[in-house]
């Protein structure tokens, strides 16, 4: 459960912040509130643009960190070994983690979990997704106001499992804010996705996605993801540096990316890299080929025992 530095009590309009940036104004204003009363947990989902394809490709849909409403039960972690896996920053070494996100499902089990801020092995904001269940939480946000949202540290996790299927979904923003409810601006630093799905007859799925920024302006008529990876089980992974709207500025397919610079045994040095096993935009590799630091990184077969 992650320890809050400065909490304060969070509206809906607050966590609405967590959304994809680079909305219109008319998809951020909630449906009229049926016969259950809205609860400052809760939250209403948004539809984005076509320029948001990085950000919201990857959102998990339908989750809503209600804690008291769902807590969900302890569970055995899945049986598969791999996860999907975005991270914002990470440094393994110094113990430090910004918008690192898992998930992972298998038979009759899912799991999730975000170190979305962590610093030399001090938590300060990160949790776990319980079993059938969601939860959510950040480290600091403002009081609710019309001009400015500001949201740091947020997290949102939601699992489900049955006999038949099962999906685990991780998000993570270090940094959200939105100005007059994102009619004018909205920002969003170091966003992280994770998600997996087990079904019988489709097997499993991992897909992951990080960014570095996304920016939106006049109520999502401009929309400008800087430094993007994404990965998927089923396809290869992918990387660029800029997308204004839905055009990429420089991918690594585009600048044909680097050859990554290796030291026998001791680490390889990627930029730009994309391939089966994920996607990165700059990380650093040891001599046993594991992940030891990454800046917008992702894998759809990330190892268990990595994250």
């Amino acid at each position: 459960m992650a320890r809050a530095v400065v909490a304060f009590a969070t509206s809906l309009s607050m966590l609405a912040i967590a959304g994809p940036v680079g909305v219109s104004a008319a998809a951020l204003t909630p449906p009229a509130p049926q016969t259950e009363e809205l609860t400052p947990w809760s939250v209403i989902p948004v539809t984005a643009g076509s320029a948001e394809r990085s950000a919201v490709a990857h959102r998990p849909a339908g989750v809503n960190p209600q804690p008291s409403a769902r807590q969900g039960s302890a569970g055995p972690p899945p049986s598969e070994s791999r996860v999907g896996r975005g991270d914002g920053v990470n440094l393994d070494p110094l113990g430090t983690c910004i918008s690192c996100t898992s998930a992972s499902a298998g038979k009759d089990s899912s799991a999730s979990d975000s170190r979305e801020l962590k610093v030399a092995d001090e938590s300060i904001s990160e949790g776990q997704g319980p079993a059938n269940g969601y939860t959510g939480g950040s480290a600091l946000s403002l009081p609710p106001n019309s001009l400015l949202a500001v949201a740091l540290g947020y997290y949102q996790l939601d699992n489900h499992a049955d006999h038949g299927s099962s999906e685990a979904h991780s998000h993570a923003t270090f940094a959200d804010l939105r100005l007059v409810d994102g009619s004018v601006a909205s920002v969003a630093i170091l966003q992280s996705h994770s998600n997996a799905s087990h079904s019988a007859a489709g097997g499993v799925h991992r897909d992951a996605s990080s960014s570095a920024l996304n920016l939106g302006l006049n109520g999502g008529q401009m929309a400008v993801v800087v430094l993007h990876s994404d990965s998927s089980s089923s396809a290869p992974g992918h990387v660029y540096l800029v997308q204004v709207n839905d055009r990429e500025v420089a991918s690594a397919e585009q600048l044909g990316g680097a050859t990554p610079l290796v030291i026998p045994r001791v680490a390889t040095i990627s930029l730009l890299r994309n391939g089966p096993d994920g996607a990165v935009v700059g990380g650093v590799q040891d001599g046993s080929s594991n992940q030891a630091a990454g800046v917008v990184a992702t894998s759809a077969n990330a190892p268990t025992d990595q994250h």
